[in-house]
């Protein structure tokens, strides 16, 4: 058992825990894996490639050719005949330390689980935007080792933000005290001066963490934001640092603040509120990256109307119990969820009708759109979000080849200046997701998961009728 899961057992030997099935383990090594006569989304560009045989060596991507070579001796063959080879998804937007339980469930982290979870889904790449530094180094550390099956691992370190800024009030009406208090001293980092950013940059660039977060929104409405001045020293520190920093921002003006800070990564776009055309110029020219995070906010707004109802990846992934208090009375505007959170969810749900045209109008302007989800918080379910995301993304006008773009290569890009995965291309790591279907036609297809292959290694899948086999 992994350090920080033992940790998660201790803790609910008193308070209780979930009792979560396993999703995942890794499958046997074969020398070679040759995906035969399938439809390639390598993610170089917005093409497809149909009538492709992809051979995988070790970890990485031998050849690509026509369909039609013998296969190596005793290589796994896997049938592509009406399916399509796309990179390993990539979700740049978690927490891993959290949970997608109500506030009325009281229900510990599992973080082993939640990366099973991304795993199962496709997921191969994520990064945690803010969490416990330590923890996080900790589970990267046992993944790459292989103690415990889990996608690749970046991380921010705790979120920084101003005195009583995002994510304060929203934990301590949503988190009982005093786990509350326990929670914000691990997550959060509250910066006065230039000085005090500097040396949090320090402190999250030494522990590992491959990108910077501050926080850049009023949440909940009328909380403290970070002062530019203040940004601008982050920003400065960060890059002096060789890393490029997220920004939790909802509204326009913030977008555009950060942006020209030097934020390299918009965390949730600009869902609260309309986006203007002279604003969507401005983040156009800067080409600002922005990961709406629709999935997990539209979540919030159908529990807050008792709306919200899960698909077929999320019965496979969450636990029934948490399911069953997330559909089952799920009104949030008659639960106790704090008078702050639930002026955020009435002023959310008052902009839903924004949300396409904004992220629309962001895409036309020449921002770049990648895949996030905030999962596991509330209703977001890890793994399964990223699917929800995508068609979101695709409900929003932006062309499926785009969308696949910003869940591969193009978010891999933002973690990886190395170019080592994200795209399938001869000598880059194996992080493979084969689907049933085009997903350039229909961007449902991506959840018809048939094989996950992880650094040149199958991933056994474990639907809850059994196990999936992945040579058909």
């Amino acid at each position: 058992m992994s350090r920080v899961a033992l940790a998660v057992a201790l803790a609910g030997a008193t308070l209780g825990c979930t009792d979560y099935r396993e999703l995942v383990r890794p499958g046997p090594e074969a020398e070679s894996i040759l995906v035969r006569d399938v439809c390639l989304f390598p993610a170089t560009g917005p093409e497809c490639f149909e009538h492709v045989d992809v051979l995988v060596r070790g970890a990485k991507i031998e050849s690509i050719r026509p369909t039609g070579a013998e296969p190596p001796p005793g290589a796994f063959v896997v049938s592509g005949r009406g399916r399509t080879l796309l990179p390993g998804l990539v979700d740049v937007h978690v927490h891993l330390l959290a949970s997608s339980a109500p506030p009325w469930r009281w229900a510990l982290p599992d973080p082993e689980h939640n990366l099973q979870a991304y795993l199962y889904a496709g997921v191969t790449t994520v990064c945690d935007l803010g969490g416990p530094i330590g923890d996080l180094a900790d589970l990267r550390e046992e993944v790459e080792s292989g103690e415990i099956p889990g996608p690749r691992i970046f991380y921010a370190g705790p979120m920084l933000t101003a005195p009583g800024g995002h994510p304060t009030g929203v934990v301590e009406e949503t988190v009982p005290w005093p786990v509350s208090s326990l929670v914000l001293s691990r997550i959060a980092r509250e910066i006065e001066t230039p000085e005090e950013g500097a040396r949090a940059v320090d402190e999250v660039a030494d522990g590992g963490a491959g990108v910077v977060k501050v926080a850049l929104d009023d949440l909940p409405p009328g909380a403290p934001k970070l002062d530019l001045d203040l940004l601008r020293a982050i920003v400065e520190r960060a890059r002096a640092r060789g890393l490029p920093v997220a920004a939790h921002v909802r509204k326009a003006p913030d977008a555009v603040a950060a942006a020209r800070a030097g934020v390299g990564l918009l965390a949730h776009g600009v869902l609260g509120g309309p986006l203007g055309e002279d604003e969507a110029r401005i983040l156009g020219s800067l080409r600002i990256r922005v990961a709406p995070t629709l999935a997990s906010v539209e979540g919030y707004v159908a529990l807050f109307e008792g709306e919200w109802k899960p698909n077929a990846l999320d019965r496979e992934i969450e636990d029934p119990g948490i399911l069953a208090d997330l559909t089952t009375g799920t009104d949030l505007a008659t639960r106790e969820v704090g008078p702050g959170f639930t002026a955020f969810l009435y002023e959310m749900s008052d902009h839903r009708a924004t949300w396409a045209s904004s992220v629309g109008r962001l895409h036309e302007a020449g921002a770049v759109l990648l895949a996030g989800t905030d999962s596991p918080l509330l209703g977001a379910i890890p793994g399964a979000s990223l699917h929800r995301e995508i068609r979101a993304l695709g409900e929003c006008g932006i062309p499926p080849a785009e969308v696949l773009l910003g869940a591969t290569s193009r978010a891999a890009s933002f973690l990886d200046r190395q170019g080592r995965f994200g795209t399938i291309e001869p000598g880059r790591i194996a992080d493979l997701l084969l689907v049933e279907g085009n997903p350039l036609v229909d961007l449902s297809a991506t959840a018809r998961i048939v094989l996950v292959v992880k650094e040149g290694r199958i991933v056994e899948r474990f639907v809850p009728e059994g196990r999936l086999e992945a040579a058909k």
